[in-house]
């Protein structure tokens, strides 16, 4: 919990000069994982650095209860759900190039259309 803080201390002092510790893309990509997939996926609630990220995404654009998101961000964001949502129709999440990213950041693995913990070898 403390170090989550000092990392969420630390994007707050990226933001205040107008930087991040993540990028707009990423995060965007991440934040539309989440919604799309990370309903009803436990790895996505027991991985302590994916919660760490998620958090960074929600400063970084502001996205707190009662606030205005940025429409643009909200237009980004929507766009990667739409891509998420349509691949996972067709049962083709492996198609979506971006999304192997968020697993190997966060360790996750792709199987079909379920995101499981990486077996350790």
């Amino acid at each position: 919990m403390m170090a989550r803080t000092l990392g969420l201390q630390l994007e707050s002092a990226f933001n205040s000069v107008e930087s991040s510790c993540m990028s707009t893309d990423f995060a965007c990509k991440l934040l539309a994982f989440v919604y799309v997939l990370g309903g009803g996926n436990e790895q996505v609630v027991i991985n302590q650095r994916l919660i760490f990220g998620i958090s960074v995404a929600q400063q970084k654009f502001n996205l707190f209860g009662g606030r205005t998101p940025n429409v643009l961000i909200s237009k980004i964001i929507a766009k990667y759900s739409s891509e998420l949502q349509i691949a996972e129709k067709e049962n083709n999440l492996k198609g979506v190039g971006w999304l192997s990213e968020i697993c190997t950041r966060y360790d996750l693995q792709m199987n079909g259309i379920t995101l499981t913990k990486k077996e350790k070898k």
